[in-house]
């Protein structure tokens, strides 16, 4: 680092050399170089590239009077950064220096052998989700036909139930009741033959009916003709 000239009063500056602290992290992406320089400002920072991987930091501040702080580092960057992507951010007293690195490109062949493996994979993962969703449809389709053998047994169930739960009373007017399960109360239903008798009964009523008024009435026919007859003798003795 060059000196300074002789000042106003022909006093030449006193340099105190220092070496800041400094580490290197790195991700994926890139290498960062981080520089802890407290007391500096952006203005009196300079940071340079020195052939194909050298790093150079320099920096001078006036401490009082005639007297200066100052430094001067190179720092080797890794062989897979790129040089002319360099980044430089200084906040808070630490200088971060970014390098991306290089995107390396794969030779042909092994850009291809990775192709092909990816596209095995792939198929390997198609075929893998088709077996699955063909076993789960078979399953479906056991579990539809075992469903449906199931049904005939249980509908013929149904029906010898229906069958056990229904008793015929055997009356002559052809009314049945329905058994209840548990022993509930029996209902009793009206047959259309104990229908059929009803209007039976009510039809032979009216012909007694009918019967006893033509009885009422020759009654009354023969009582009025013996009625006529007594008179008619009774007037003919009169007469004589």
């Amino acid at each position: 680092m060059a000196m300074r000239g002789r000042g106003v009063a022909g006093v030449w500056p006193v340099y105190e050399d220092f070496k800041p602290n400094s580490e290197w992290q790195q991700d994926v992406h890139s290498h960062s170089l981080i520089i802890s320089i407290p007391g500096f400002m952006r203005e009196q920072l300079r940071v340079s590239t020195e052939g194909r991987n050298i790093v150079r930091v320099r920096g001078e501040r006036l401490i009082a009077g005639n007297k200066w702080s100052r430094f001067l580092e190179d720092f080797e960057v890794p062989e897979n950064s790129d040089m002319n992507s360099i980044r430089a951010k200084f906040h808070d007293g630490a200088l971060t220096i970014t390098i991306p690195k290089k995107t390396i490109d794969k030779p042909h062949h092994e850009a291809r052998e990775e192709e092909k493996q990816k596209h095995v994979e792939d198929r390997g993962k198609e075929a893998s989700s088709s077996k699955t969703k063909l076993a789960g449809a078979e399953r479906e389709e056991a579990a539809k036909e075992e469903r449906m053998k199931e049904l005939p047994a249980k509908e013929k169930g149904k029906e010898g139930k229906g069958k056990e739960g229904i008793e015929s009373s055997g009356s002559e007017d052809g009314a049945f009741t329905k058994a209840v399960k548990g022993g509930k109360k029996k209902e009793v239903i009206e047959s259309s033959g104990a229908i059929a008798k009803a209007v039976k009964g009510v039809a032979e009523l009216n012909e007694e009916r009918k019967l006893m008024v033509n009885m009422g009435v020759a009654v009354l026919v023969i009582v009025s003709f013996s009625a006529y007859v007594t008179y008619k003798f009774v007037a003919g003795d009169d007469k004589k």
